[in-house]
């Protein structure tokens, strides 16, 4: 089971709900993308709804239609479940305030830029002493600074 990254109210007949993080980081990644930036409305509303169903404790007795990852689109899906919860009297502001909460416990789990240059630059350096080159020759990976490492060392 995946780690609980939150426990809302819902009201309606769902009462209180533990949301974990998914088991594919796919469906984080589509939410977070659809959401940031996002001023229409209606699909910010399906994206805290899509959240809320892509994220639910798989052990809960009420599931919502599960997250469809090949798709890659939360907004539809957020239609889907937005109905699902409205089937269970479900008031919208209780969707919107635990689904931007759960969003934000999404995005927390996308590593970071600094996290994902510390893991990609995991090759240990060229020994060049024997191949009697004077320069190494670069690996075209991205050092932490961004830099394809040929670039860095002059070559």
């Amino acid at each position: 089971m995946t780690a609980e990254i939150g426990k809302h109210d819902l009201g309606g007949t769902l009462g209180e709900v533990i949301f974990r993080a998914p088991s594919s980081f796919a469906p984080a990644q589509d939410l977070v993308s659809c959401y940031a930036g996002n001023e229409n409305r209606a699909q910010v509303m399906r994206i805290c709804a899509a959240s809320l169903g892509a994220a639910w404790d798989p052990g809960a007795k009420a599931k919502p239609p599960p997250y469809p990852i090949e798709s890659g689109d939360p907004v539809a899906y957020g239609g889907r479940v937005v109905d699902w919860l409205y089937q269970h009297k479900v008031p919208q502001a209780r969707v919107v305030k635990a689904g931007h909460a759960v969003l934000l416990a999404l995005f927390a789990l996308i590593p970071s830029e600094p996290e994902v240059a510390a893991t990609e630059d995991f090759f240990a350096p060229a020994d060049t002493s024997t191949s009697g080159a004077s320069e190494s020759i670069g690996t075209g990976i991205a050092s932490p600074a961004g830099a394809p490492a040929s670039m860095e060392s002059g070559a």
